[in-house]
């Protein structure tokens, strides 16, 4: 911890460079990625952190580049290998997984904001060069941003300790009062860093999309590891205080008292201290009669049928009972409320293929017929209903007195045969009985004929 953080002096209005650097970035490129961000665009926050880890990275090997020249020494070419890049960025983020990185990585450079090549990283610095038309939101606010020439021209001294501290991962509210502050209040003029002017929540709250409470507690917490540091200003009403960077700032996220500063992301503002914890009194002090004398409790409902009573639960696809299986009114009930939901047509085919997976559910569950007739109802799976189980609904249904016409039955099976034909040819077992000689040559023939003459 430095001078100007023990003492809580105020910062200087000018240096040459903050303390360990700083990394030339123009406000429109944080605002780019900053909005990809926002917007959906890049999924993740990690996505952000990784692209200031970049600048990062990129900014040591142009310092290292300067001191050899300074030096005079030959000027090595800047290599990129991809392993050791995503090396780097993991330590730099923070030890985070290096399939997460990879994944952040690819999604910045399909975006457009970076291009890694084996000797160079290229950041984007002008809005056309993104490949964002499908995101029409995020084009028109970059392009209004873009607009301003403040933010078009300007470019902002980011100190690399602070940078560093934000790809570690401080939370998104801290890194966009961060860059509100830079804005508002550093500037690169003549060789030197400037600093003056004051930055208020509202201002943050506005460019980068972020709750205002959310701001000032980020603020809170950055005058507590040092980097907002408090400066003079005077004005017609008099002399304020007002919090600007402190461009010496060590690096420390702890206090004044030694001990480790954390920023929440979901720590709230505590509540005033106004509130009572008291309830309203009672209106009056009749004593209110106990026991269970002329009360009529609810009948008890039935175990397995929410909502319902006993005896008194109609069938419905939401808890198919295995009365419902054994009856034909209750299935035609089910029939209706499955059209009702798109799950099949009112057809007489779909109705024979609805009472035949019934049959189904009865002949080959060993547990749970009617879950498995649900789920063949609900998932359409029409095909594993066999001839067997079609003949043993035809029959139900006409001794139940209904009529099931030829037609019907015959745009079943082919309706069938259409979804296993595929099957046979592949050597699967199907649910017709073809000739034991091999395929039947035209399986509509083979129908036809199984099921008998045709009608006249």
């Amino acid at each position: 911890m430095n001078a100007i953080e023990r003492t809580g002096a105020q910062v200087p209005r000018a240096v040459s460079k903050p303390t360990g650097g700083f990394r030339p970035i123009s406000v429109l490129q944080i605002c780019m990625a900053w909005w990809a961000y926002k917007s959906g665009i890049l999924s993740r926050y990690l996505d952000f952190r990784v692209y200031l880890a970049l600048h990062e990275i990129d900014e040591r090997r142009l310092a290292a580049t300067r001191s050899r020249a300074k030096a005079g020494k030959a000027t090595l070419i800047a290599v990129f290998p991809f392993p050791k890049l995503v090396s780097e960025i993991c330590t730099l983020t923070g030890g985070t997984n290096d399939r997460l990185v990879r994944e952040a990585m690819r999604r910045l450079d399909s975006v457009g904001l970076v291009t890694v090549t084996p000797t160079a990283l290229s950041f984007a610095t002008r809005v056309d060069v993104l490949r964002v038309d499908e995101h029409r939101e995020f084009a028109d606010t970059i392009r209004e941003l873009s607009g301003r020439a403040g933010i078009r021209e300007r470019r902002l001294p980011v100190p690399r300790r602070m940078l560093v501290y934000l790809a570690r991962g401080a939370p998104a509210s801290v890194a966009a009062t961060v860059f509100g502050y830079l804005i508002r209040c550093v500037w690169w003029r003549g060789r030197e860093c400037h600093v003056a002017g004051s930055c208020i929540a509202r201002f943050i709250s506005d460019l980068f999309g972020v709750d205002t409470r959310s701001a000032k507690r980020a603020r809170s917490h950055l005058r507590t590891i040092g980097w907002l540091a408090p400066m003079s200003t005077d004005d017609d009403t008099g002399s304020r205080e007002a919090s600007v960077p402190n461009l010496h700032w060590g690096g420390s996220t702890r206090d004044n008292d030694g001990h480790a500063s954390v920023c929440s992301r979901t720590v709230l503002s505590p509540p005033s201290s106004d509130r009572g914890t008291k309830l309203s009194p009672p209106t009056s002090y009749v004593q209110l009669r106990s026991g269970s004398k002329y009360q009529q409790p609810e009948p008890r409902r039935l175990a397995g049928i929410p909502g319902g009573r006993a005896g008194e639960s109609g069938p419905r696809l939401s808890n198919v009972v295995l009365a419902d299986l054994n009856c034909v009114e209750r299935l035609d009930v089910l029939f209706d409320e499955a059209v009702s939901r798109g799950l099949v047509k009112r057809t007489e085919a779909d109705r024979l293929a609805f009472f035949a997976g019934a049959e189904r559910a009865k002949r080959i569950a060993t547990r749970n017929a009617c879950g498995f007739f649900a789920a063949v109802v609900r998932r359409g799976l029409w095909h594993v209903v066999g001839q067997e189980d079609e003949d043993r609904a035809v029959k139900r249904l006409r001794e139940a007195g209904t009529s099931v016409s030829n037609f019907g039955a015959i745009d079943t099976l082919i309706r069938r045969v259409s979804l296993t034909w595929s099957d046979r040819c592949n050597g699967r077992a199907t649910a017709l009985h073809l000739p034991a000689g091999g395929i039947a040559p035209n399986p509509g023939t083979a129908i036809l004929e199984s099921y008998g003459p045709k009608p006249a």
